[in-house]
């Protein structure tokens, strides 16, 4: 599981449902689920198959940029904080425009 950001919670929470979609930048999806208690969200169903499959260890560096109605696009730093290119998966990658950055 991974927390969000107290701040970010309190600015779009109530807009946040039970699933968020990660889209990185190869235009690969991925559905997350998010739990919510009081003032605390988090990651959870989903998130370490997501980390497994980008090989995200400690150090790496992740930018998310929110998009709204639970979708948030990352880019993944390794710990040289490069930003990491992982290959296309050939699906159309849509432009969105960034409410806010996690």
């Amino acid at each position: 599981m991974q927390s969000i950001p107290k701040k970010f919670v309190r600015k779009f929470g109530d807009e946040l449902s039970t699933a968020a979609t990660l889209r990185v930048p190869n235009g690969r999806v991925w559905q997350v689920g998010l739990t919510k208690d009081g003032r605390s969200m988090w990651f959870n169903d989903g998130w370490n198959e997501f980390l497994m499959y980008h090989s995200i260890s400690a150090s790496y560096f992740l930018v998310f940029g929110y998009e709204e109605n639970s979708n948030f696009h990352v880019f993944i730093f390794d710990k040289s904080v490069c930003e990491i290119t992982y290959p296309s998966n050939g699906e159309k990658v849509e432009n969105a425009k960034q409410k806010s950055v996690v």
